[in-house]
């Protein structure tokens, strides 16, 4: 048996594993098309297999683990900055140009950054 994702009972299909805590909900189990499912005891109305767990929470997260993608960081410009160069902004703090960093860590700053492309 492959298993190739994770779901929760309602919507797993065939190759999804998921997980029963508790135990009053195995009626639902039935209706599942999951092909395997973490639970705390054997189920005996389920069709597919039954991984017993002393804690179907733990190891579903682990199992979570397995087929999490981290999102894809869009890639940066290399000419995309974050600097003020306008001469309001520069006036506002004495005529200098200070990183936006500054800015964020004074309250009484003004929190006005221009994004230009370079």
């Amino acid at each position: 048996m492959e298993i190739r994702a994770v779901s929760t009972i309602e919507k797993a299909g065939p190759g999804e594993i998921t997980f029963l805590a508790n135990m009053k909900y195995a009626p639902k189990t039935r209706a599942s098309q999951a092909s395997a499912i973490i639970a705390a005891e054997p189920l005996k109305d389920f069709p597919g297999a039954t991984l017993v767990s002393k804690n179907p929470y733990h190891d579903f997260a682990r199992a979570l683990s397995f087929f999490y993608q981290p999102p894809a960081i869009p890639p940066r410009h290399s000419s995309a900055g974050v600097r003020c160069a306008h001469r309001h902004h520069r006036a506002e703090r004495g005529g200098r140009d200070l990183s936006p960093w500054w800015a964020m860590a004074q309250p009484s700053a003004p929190m006005r950054f221009c994004i230009r492309m370079r």
